[in-house]
């Protein structure tokens, strides 16, 4: 909580990275609902839009709660 976008973005991209390294498959983005946020959840968004560009993430999908809303997303990573 309390991340900027840019921070956000960055600890994300290396996450991946580290993943990528450590040849895991899979892997749960934990990116919260964006309650900090005004208006739309920022970082869940960004997080979102990442990973329809991002070569190294071939799905990506939410994990529900009760609510019928996310704030973690399941990823699938492209093998090396």
């Amino acid at each position: 909580r309390g991340m900027t976008l840019n921070a956000a973005m960055s600890r994300l991209d290396e996450f991946i990275s580290a993943c990528i390294h450590e040849h895991k498959p899979y892997a749960l983005i934990i990116c919260g609902k964006g309650l900090g946020s005004a208006g739309e959840p920022v970082i869940k968004n960004a997080a979102i839009e990442r990973f329809r560009s991002d070569k190294r993430v071939t799905e990506y999908a939410p994990v529900l709660n009760s609510d019928g809303d996310f704030g973690s997303i399941y990823i699938a990573i492209k093998k090396s």
